[in-house]
């Protein structure tokens, strides 16, 4: 009986849980893909596939050394040497600013950026004193994106993904405009979702200037003083994205770049590190005791980058902005995410949070 289960959960596993592989084979010889986070997990196997596709990939990561480790990693599987570093940290202003203003200056087009790191289940305050989530998932990614319009816009056609997660509509959460940094109370997977909310207003925003559960931006506390849930910020931040990515792709209507957001699955990374604390210990040993069962159902980093490598390269999507994407394929997001009205109030808020003109005077001042 129990060898059956397994075989059951093995099959399950490889038709359903596992995903879908990417479609597309097209090649990207001559293209320069910036990809955030591209050290480990998803971030690193969608810069794999994109080197063996002839891609110049850059790692935009903010520890040096284990992104040192990764490049050989990478050169290696890819048998591509046209991967390099770029230091950034994201809960850093002004690291974004210094970043870009180094490749500003140094590249002449950037064909894709994929918004890729991303925090989930911190306690910590960025160096500007915003909460974690919001600041890394949503922040950051606002401003480097922003910041590398300039060169986009001197590719043939240009594409931006946002990693955003199903988070995004978790427990009915608002984006929360009073207290926008979580400070009272904290929870660490309301602030991520709060951030991946605001990645997909970003997107819809974006999407509009180029062109599961209703979580909504709560304007009321942004920065999630009360109460802290570190669950309710991750969503937050996940929602920010798709709402960010959807204002930049409206924005954006009338020029060559795209904006489009992804949930890549529910993938075994790093990125749930941070989910118990100081409770690591009792995690990694529940984990190790369930690891097949776990396996089961979830995505390996490599599945879990298939969608990503889609939106990067399939030439089929050229003219495609202002979408959600999971497994492969157009999905629609919450409904709280297509509202355009919170797109524009979340972008014109990140504007003046991240000091958006001063920081493009900055960049453009050579």
């Amino acid at each position: 009986m129990c060898s059956e289960c397994l075989v059951i959960l093995y099959i399950s596993n490889i038709y359903y849980w596992s995903g879908t592989r990417c479609p597309s084979f097209d090649r990207m010889d001559g293209k320069t893909v910036i990809i955030t986070g591209s050290n480990s997990g998803v971030g690193k196997y969608t810069a794999i596939e994109l080197a063996k596709r002839g891609a110049h990939i850059i790692l935009a990561c903010r520890d040096r050394k284990r992104t040192e480790e990764a490049l050989k990693e990478i050169c290696k599987l890819s048998g591509s040497n046209n991967v390099e570093i770029e230091i950034v940290d994201l809960a850093s202003l002004k690291s974004i600013e210094e970043c870009a203003k180094r490749l500003c200056g140094r590249l002449s087009k950037l064909d894709v950026l994929i918004n890729n790191a991303g925090v989930m289940m911190a306690s910590e305050k960025s160096v500007d004193g915003y909460e974690i989530h919001f600041a890394v998932n949503h922040l950051g990614h606002f401003l480097l994106t922003n910041l590398l319009l300039d060169l986009m816009k001197k590719a043939p056609s240009a594409r931006i993904i946002n990693v955003s997660s199903v988070n995004h509509a978790f427990l009915n959460i608002t984006i929360n405009w009073d207290d926008i940094n979580f400070t009272k109370p904290y929870w660490k997977i309301n602030a991520y979702s709060h951030s991946k909310l605001a990645n997909i207003l970003f997107t819809n925003e974006l999407a509009r200037r180029l062109q599961v559960l209703n979580i909504t931006i709560n304007w009321d506390d942004i920065n999630f003083t009360k109460p802290y849930w570190k669950i309710n910020a991750y969503s937050h931040s996940k929602l920010a994205n798709i709402l960010f990515t959807n204002e930049l792709a409206r924005r954006l209507q009338d020029t060559n770049i795209t904006a489009n957001s992804l949930h890549p699955g529910v993938v075994r990374t790093e990125v749930i590190r941070n989910i118990l604390g100081h409770y690591q210990i009792i995690l990694n040993t529940i984990l190790l005791l369930i690891t097949p069962l776990w396996c089961c159902f979830t995505k390996s980093p490599e599945q879990g980058a298939q969608t990503s490598i889609y939106l990067a390269s399939d030439r089929r999507l050229n003219h495609v902005t202002g979408k959600y994407f999971k497994e492969c394929k157009e999905y629609p997001s919450s409904k709280t995410s297509l509202d355009q009205q919170a797109a524009k109030r979340l972008w014109k808020l990140s504007e003046e949070m991240t000091h958006l003109d001063d920081a493009l005077k900055y960049v453009r001042n050579n």
